[in-house]
């Protein structure tokens, strides 16, 4: 088959220093180079601490969890104390309270 020759998703999902997005270049794709930085040494151990395709991904995630998780705690601070006082009101008006 003609798309046995092509591999169209590995190129999308592999790890790189370049970050692809869409535009209206021809292909429909730009590509933004990350910046890559000197490597650490320690010894005969080389760390190479530069940002990459899934680390940047990875910030936007933790990003995108940080702002919705602020925007829940807001709004749930926001209702607590009206359902506070209604689940106040609710029970000492209760028929079983009386007994």
């Amino acid at each position: 088959m003609i798309a046995d020759d092509k591999d169209f998703i590995t190129p999308h999902i592999t790890d790189s220093h370049t970050l692809d997005f869409p535009c209206f270049h021809k292909g429909f794709v730009c590509e933004y180079e990350l910046p890559h930085w000197q490597p650490i040494h320690i010894g005969n151990f080389v760390l190479d601490i530069s940002p990459t395709r899934h680390v940047v991904m990875l910030w936007i995630a933790a990003l995108l969890c940080l702002v919705f998780t602020l925007l829940a705690l807001r709004a749930h601070k926001q209702r607590a104390v009206t359902a506070f006082f209604l689940f106040e009101w609710g029970s000492s008006s209760s028929g079983a309270a009386g007994l």
